[in-house]
């Protein structure tokens, strides 16, 4: 018969000093783990708070470029449902490029030709991406070309913002228009099909 040690004398529980090994290495990594899914979620906790100061920084300056476009032009810039554009009209993000200091873009823009004419979509591709202000933190998009934020039009806003998406209103005189952040989109910052 083998004569085995009892378990507290085992070399697995008790180190040279007679106490308990195992056991202190196993509530060490406990604490451990538990410390390290803490710091992950307050890491995670920090990252969202930046992302919402950006999104709120950006409609801050949508709402400027959106005022700074009524000033100069006695309204907003036009908008359309999707499919209803003009084969020549523009999107109102291209309509703000120089309300956003990127007068740059807005002089290579071809306003006579379609958004996606070959001119229109040089100009695009040559960006590399729209402009940061047209997309939200939160977004997964691979494409760098879609824009994150759309109007919409005012009696859909309590339903907009009742889905949890991020929707302000602007004024200006008598005018109103809503820009509603729409994560994850697929619509083209160049397109006026699509809000």
């Amino acid at each position: 018969m083998l004569n085995r040690a009892p378990l507290e004398r085992s070399v697995l529980w008790r180190n040279r000093r007679g106490g308990p090994a195992l056991v202190l290495l196993l509530l060490f990594g406990v604490a451990v783990a538990i410390g390290g899914v803490w710091l992950v979620s307050r890491i995670r906790a920090q990252q969202y708070v930046a992302k919402e100061s950006q999104l709120r920084g950006r409609f801050g300056q949508l709402r400027l470029a959106l005022e700074n476009y009524h000033v100069a032009h006695g309204n907003f810039p036009p908008y359309f449902a999707k499919g209803e554009a003009p084969a020549t009209a523009q999107s109102w993000r291209v309509a703000l490029l120089p309300h956003i200091e990127r007068d740059d873009i807005r002089a290579q823009y071809a306003a006579s030709e379609a958004w996606d004419s070959p001119a229109n979509r040089r100009l695009a591709d040559s960006l590399g991406m729209a402009p940061a202000l047209f997309r939200s933190p939160f977004s997964r998009n691979e494409s760098s070309h879609f824009s994150d934020f759309v109007i919409v039009p005012l009696q859909r806003v309590p339903q907009v913002a009742n889905a949890g998406t991020h929707v302000t209103v602007i004024e200006s005189g008598n005018d109103k228009i809503a820009i509603a952040e729409q994560p994850n989109s697929t619509i083209h910052w160049m397109d006026p099909n699509g809000n």
